[in-house]
């Protein structure tokens, strides 16, 4: 059939118009596909939750003069209130001690993926009597807990235990510390260095045992460990060592 002059075959003018219609579609469908929201990771939370654990070093003993300790006084730091923090101690306890493991003071404990830092302070002192393979296994089995219960969380530890008297005692926890320092390192655990020799010839910090320190021992202790946050930049530099 002879197509009349000036009009364009019909086949030719169906043909582009499919073609437009099919880009429309297609620049359709990759407008949806950038502007739909994407399945991302949970966000890890950023305001301040703590979980602080420690020994006897840790107490509140009122009766002698003690009633700031170090837990406190980090907590005052980092400026959370005592709903952020949670506080867990016990003399006597350790890693792997026979009379009480940190993880026993967890037990009942949820897990809690707003908690962003756990900080352990210990272990050295009354585990000192185990042997390296046995601590350490129990120092790696507390840190599986640990994130067990706070995935997000970045988990600390330190050691300032000592004894002015006890060269044996003191002997031990020189020992250990190196076992603990590569362990952490092992396990991607912020170990604070330097809080380790705060207490170390200063027999006006300990009580009348010579082994406990007193509020005077406290504050150096607190001091070091607040100083040690800083440097391994985990307190957040606005905040100055005496939680102002």
């Amino acid at each position: 059939m002879v197509q009349p002059a000036g009009r364009e075959p019909r086949a030719h003018w169906v043909g582009r118009l499919c073609a437009r219609l099919c880009i429309a579609f297609a620049t359709v469908l990759l407008f949806s596909a950038c502007a739909a929201p994407r399945d991302e990771a949970a966000p890890k939370p950023t305001t301040p939750k703590l979980v602080l654990i420690g020994d006897s070093y840790a107490a509140l003993v009122p009766e002698h003069g003690v009633d700031y300790p170090w837990p406190e006084q980090v907590r005052d730091a980092w400026g959370v209130p005592s709903s952020s923090c949670k506080i867990f101690r016990h003399g006597g306890y350790g890693f792997g001690v026979a009379n009480g493991h940190f993880v026993d003071l967890l037990s009942s404990e949820p897990v809690d993926p707003a908690v962003t830092h756990v900080l352990v302070v210990g272990g050295a002192g009354n585990d000192r009597n185990l042997p390296a393979d046995e601590a350490l296994s129990w120092y790696r089995a507390t840190l599986d807990r640990l994130r067990e219960l706070y995935p997000n969380a970045t988990i600390m530890h330190t050691i300032t235990s000592w004894d002015l008297r006890d060269t044996t005692y003191q002997e031990k926890i020189v020992k250990r510390i190196p076992w603990y320092q590569e362990a952490a390192d092992e396990a991607g655990v912020v170990y604070l260095h330097g809080c380790e020799t705060a207490l170390r010839k200063h027999p006006e910090c300990f009580l009348n045992d010579g082994r406990h320190p007193n509020q005077e021992g406290q504050q150096v202790m607190g001091a070091a460990i607040i100083e040690a946050l800083h440097a391994a930049d985990v307190l957040p530099a606005e905040h100055s060592k005496d939680g102002s």
